[in-house]
């Protein structure tokens, strides 16, 4: 469908607001796709068609039989390993977010220089747009104004 749409979205969260909403219950996703998984596999059904009933591959079924099976309820838990800490902490990210706000205009590379200069860690561009995207903002193209030249040519 091409054009606006005739219903518009009350502004109750902004889009950080919602990002972090997401997160915090994207746990609960995948936990009720497990519970699902092991529902199918009581009702009877084996792992091959319980798997292609979530919509998951026959090896990941098996893994989740046998955490199920080990340690029960909490076996379906996500266990994340938390991966290598960043260099910024969340107090430097709270204040790099607030020298990007300060400033208008900046692009990517300001962003990355600012890090740099202010916090001495040279990032590369990618981590620099992962990290500002985790601070809700987003990168877009900038593009000229047309004026009209008033004095007379």
């Amino acid at each position: 469908m091409v054009g606006k749409s005739k219903f518009k979205v009350k502004p109750h969260l902004n889009k950080k607001e919602i990002n972090e909403l997401i997160k915090e219950h994207e746990i609960s996703v995948k936990v009720l796709k497990r519970l699902y998984f092991i529902k199918q596999l009581l009702k009877g059904s084996n792992i091959k068609s319980a798997s292609k009933f979530i919509g998951i591959t026959e090896q990941t079924g098996h893994n989740w039989l046998k955490l199920y099976n080990d340690e029960g309820f909490e076996g379906l838990m996500p266990k994340y390993a938390g991966g290598r800490p960043g260099f910024l902490s969340d107090k430097q990210l709270k204040e790099l977010d607030e020298l990007i706000m300060s400033e208008n205009n900046l692009s990517m590379k300001d962003v990355h220089d600012i890090i740099k200069n202010h916090f001495k860690v040279d990032y590369s561009m990618k981590q620099v747009g992962v990290i500002t995207k985790k601070l809700g903002y987003t990168y877009t193209k900038a593009y000229p104004k047309f004026s009209k030249n008033t004095r007379g040519c």
